[in-house]
């Protein structure tokens, strides 16, 4: 009878426990399912100016500029939901190939201004809050 006893005790311990892990590992796939970041790249985006990135508040990650463009050619980077003259600008990325890294959160969206004598290619990530 001791043994019996033993035995589900064992057993009513190790529901417990496989209960208490799926449940951490339930949460912890909820939390981090919406911080991943998206891109685009400009073989993806529309060519028409300006170009809505997020429609609700995001966080700039990083452009990646590919190839260069012709100087004074700029990506202007707006909290926005259209790049408008009186948003506000959040980042200016130039004609230079490289990696821009930012940790901008804007509040109203992202939009892009990218003129149409910018022919670099790029990537944009940014992540939906």
């Amino acid at each position: 009878m001791t043994n019996m006893k033993n035995i589900l005790a064992t057993a009513i311990g190790v529901l417990f426990m496989g209960a208490g892990a799926y449940l951490l590992t339930a949460q912890a796939s909820t939390d981090f399912g919406n911080y991943e970041y998206m891109y685009i790249t400009s073989a993806s985006s529309s060519a028409t100016v300006p170009t809505v990135v997020s429609r609700g508040s995001a966080t700039l990650g990083s452009v990646v500029v590919a190839s260069s463009s012709p100087a004074n050619t700029y990506i202007t980077v707006y909290d926005s939901r259209a790049a408008t003259t009186g948003a506000q600008v959040i980042a200016r990325i130039g004609p230079t190939a490289g990696t821009y890294t930012f940790d901008v959160f804007a509040r109203n969206g992202i939009a892009l201004d990218i003129p149409t004598t910018f022919n670099g290619a790029y990537t944009f990530t940014h992540r939906r809050e």
